[in-house]
């Protein structure tokens, strides 16, 4: 990397964008967001060969910035040292050692320059389960999202970060409106600002909102595994979160998450992943600079994901090769030419270590 690429990096990665400071709990808050580089990890195909290509392009995407109480920093480095993934495994849960459902031909999206991760992680969930492939528009989710942030200063648009319960809250008072509907502009703009960190598109009333929207039919609804009031917190249980999730994939349930991430200062590894499974960094691993950076107080990125599956057996390669042992497979929407062909995967300790908020997608049937 060229000395005036890094520099335009670091600049991206020390710039704030501005926001509403939402605070889920006394620990945690979204106080705006952090654009960040993410590197082109397309894999090329070559006689037969997943290789991953040695010189690397990429594009900036923008994530949620999350500030950290004293206390939920005291108890991450009281914690940090307990993670064991070797519990979790297929004998002493009763659970198939490796499951993997997959999205169900809804396509890897991309969030672009907005901190809109939840609303698209929890719009892609339901269009996996629904089956309609790319149905629900995130532009008018958030565009919606922006009226009531208007009404109430106290209410997160999704723009810059929110929270999983929010998202399904809204949609389920509110409904969705397809993307069919939103390329005849009735949400007031026809295309997503994908390349626009600026554009937040024009908000739209729920009234408004009501002409062209719909309900889910049929209705889903959700189970939260980790309430973001307990998070960070003695009252997590993440033992008990991570054996959940696995049951929930067992039976079929899509789950979403929100995460802790580390930016800082990492050029090589600019969104945080710096373990390799299926091609270079396209996992997130509990690493010593992670540790060093929470004694530090220097983690504040938060982003969402879906998770698609779990495998006990399987091994994440770590910088220095060493190996973590117990993959999630998450579906990202940073666009298919980040992590694996836009899938990215997270070792079982990192997701207890690190979790803010988990909910699991019900089908109608589950209720």
């Amino acid at each position: 990397m060229k000395k005036s690429q890094q520099m335009s990096l670091l600049l991206a990665l020390n710039l704030a964008v501005g926001g509403n400071v939402f605070a889920a709990n006394a620990n945690i808050s979204i106080t705006g967001t952090i654009p960040i580089f993410v590197p082109n990890n397309a894999v090329l195909k070559v006689e037969g060969l997943n290789i991953a290509p040695t010189t690397k392009s990429g594009h900036y995407v923008v994530l949620e910035r999350i500030k950290l109480s004293e206390s939920a920093y005291a108890y991450l480095k009281n914690s940090i040292h307990t993670a064991d993934a070797s519990r979790f495994t297929a004998s002493n849960l009763g659970l198939p050692s490796h499951v993997d459902i997959g999205m169900n031909d809804v396509p890897v999206l991309d969030q672009g320059q907005h901190g809109s991760c939840v609303t698209f992680a929890v719009t892609g969930g339901l269009d996996a389960v629904l089956g309609h492939s790319d149905y629900i528009s995130q532009l008018c989710n958030l565009e919606l999202g922006s009226y009531l942030e208007n009404q109430d200063s106290n209410y997160s648009s999704g723009w810059d970060g929110s929270w999983n319960y929010i998202i399904f809250d809204q949609i389920q008072k509110y409904g969705i409106i397809s993307m069919e509907h939103q390329r005849q502009g009735v949400c007031g703009s026809a295309e997503y600002p994908i390349n626009d960190m600026g554009d937040k598109g024009q908000p739209i009333s729920g009234d408004v909102f009501a002409q062209y929207g719909e309900k889910i039919i049929p209705p889903l609804s959700t189970n939260i595994l980790l309430d973001v009031g307990n998070a960070i917190t003695p009252k997590a249980g993440m033992d008990e979160v991570l054996q959940n999730v696995k049951q929930a994939l067992a039976n079929g349930h899509r789950v979403v998450f929100g995460v802790l991430l580390d930016v800082n200062g990492v050029l090589a590894y600019v969104n945080g992943a710096s373990g390799s499974y299926k091609t270079q960094n396209d996992s997130w691993i509990l690493t010593q600079r992670i540790k060093d950076d929470i004694n530090k107080q220097n983690i504040d990125a938060g982003h969402d994901l879906i998770i698609i599956g779990y495998d006990d057996k399987a091994t994440i390669k770590g910088p220095k090769g060493e190996k973590h042992q117990g993959v999630l497979t998450l579906r990202n929407s940073l666009g298919e030419g980040a992590g694996n062909n836009g899938e990215y995967y997270m070792s079982y300790e990192y997701f207890k270590q690190l979790t803010l908020e988990v909910v699991e997608i019900l089908p109608a049937a589950s209720k």
